[in-house]
C-alpha cells in the first residue's frame, strides 16, 4: 500500500491502517512502532484491541477468518452506517483459500495501484 501513496500525489487519496492483535507480538506499542514507517499525512493509523473492526470487515467481505492484510477502495459516494461497513469498490488480500476470500483476488501490487488510480480518476 506504501508503494501506492508514494508514486500517486493526489490529496484525493486517503488510506487507513487498523493495527489488529492477531500474532502474539502485535501489541500497541508495536503498531505504533511500524506506524513511524509511513510518514504520509495522508495516512491515518489506528489501534483496534477489541478485533470489533475485524468482526465488521469479515462480515462485510464473506470471511471465514481474520480480516488482516486486505486493501479495500471505498469512493466518496460509499455510505457507511454503524451496522457493519459497506462492501468496497475493490479490494485484494492477502489471505489464505482457507479465509474464504476468492484467490483471484490475491494481492497483485500493479493491479492494486491501477484500480487505485481508476477510482481517483472517478472523483
Amino acid at each position: 500500500m506504501l508503494d501506492a501513496f508514494q508514486t500517486i500525489k493526489s490529496t484525493n487519496l486517503k488510506g487507513f491502517v487498523i493495527w489488529l492483535p492477531v500474532r502474539p507480538t502485535d501489541n500497541l506499542s508495536a503498531a505504533q512502532a511500524e506506524a513511524q514507517n509511513s510518514k504520509d499525512q495522508r495516512i491515518t493509523e489506528l489501534w483496534n484491541e477489541d478485533l470489533s473492526v475485524d468482526a465488521a470487515f469479515m462480515q462485510t467481505l464473506k470471511l471465514k477468518r481474520t480480516a488482516f492484510d486486505v486493501y479495500l477502495i471505498y469512493g466518496p459516494q460509499s455510505k457507511w452506517s454503524k451496522a457493519a461497513p459497506p462492501p468496497p469498490k475493490f479490494w485484494m488480500h492477502q489471505r489464505s483459500p482457507r479465509s474464504g476470500a476468492d484467490q483471484s483476488n490475491h494481492l497483485n501490487a500493479k493491479r492494486l495501484k491501477q484500480a487505485i488510480e481508476q477510482s481517483l480518476a472517478g472523483h
